[in-house]
């Protein structure tokens, strides 16, 4: 009688263990809406047009170390000359709060001459009143440096 017992809850056990690995799974998977709206970010980046900041709220900022650009010098800031970037890693969604506010991150890579490093760009996207996903800021976090 024991040995069934203990084998049914190792196999309860196991069959909670593959369910908490799906939600984890589930929960890191960034919604189509957001992602494509890291797209458009980096693709007006690309273009250093300024439309960058259109897609942040008034209030929007980024981050890059200790400095804090906000409105146009967000778009200057981001446009520098010179610098490549490719993104080497897939979305990851860290935070999903339920009514329209999420935080996401991606690594990426930037490039100019001969100098190459790794970064991680965290969005905080949050719902306008008018239902429209804009971001609250970013920041751009440096893992290595030329």
């Amino acid at each position: 009688m024991a040995v069934i017992v203990l084998t049914l809850l190792a196999i309860g056990l196991g069959v909670w263990a593959i369910s908490e690995a799906t939600s984890a799974d589930e929960v890191a998977t960034v919604p189509n809406e957001v992602a494509e709206l890291i797209d458009d970010w980096n693709a007006a980046n690309d273009r250093g047009d300024g439309s960058v900041v259109d897609l942040y709220i008034l209030a929007g900022y980024h981050l890059n170390g200790t400095q804090r650009f906000t409105g146009e010098e967000i778009a200057s800031h981001l446009a520098q000359p010179g610098w490549t970037s490719e993104w080497i890693t897939e979305p990851y969604l860290i935070v999903d709060e339920g009514d329209g506010r999420y935080v996401v991150t991606r690594g990426i890579r930037n490039s100019a001459g001969g100098a190459s490093f790794a970064s991680a760009l965290t969005f905080e996207i949050v719902t306008t009143p008018s239902d429209e996903l804009k971001f609250a800021q970013t920041a751009w976090s440096s893992v290595s440096q030329p």
